[in-house]
């Protein structure tokens, strides 16, 4: 294969990297995703607790629980 003047190795060479790159850069964005549902559930789930605390430690205490400014207009 011609090393000068054509340029076939270069492009050769960037082929073969976007063949093995494309289906690895796939793999990996699917792990993300993954990851990120994972990190998402886990979020929804603390902002339901602490929501379900607030509101123990509110009727506990007998207060009552105010409106927030934006609920307010």
């Amino acid at each position: 294969m011609p090393t000068s003047g054509t340029g076939l190795t270069v492009r050769f060479t960037q082929a073969t990297s976007a063949t093995v790159a494309v289906p690895w850069r796939r793999a990996e964005n699917a792990d993300l995703r993954k990851l990120v549902q994972i990190y998402e559930e886990s979020i929804r789930q603390l902002t339901l607790t602490t929501h379900d605390l607030r509101e123990k430690v509110n009727t506990a205490a007998t207060l009552p629980t105010l409106p927030t400014r934006g609920s307010e207009r």
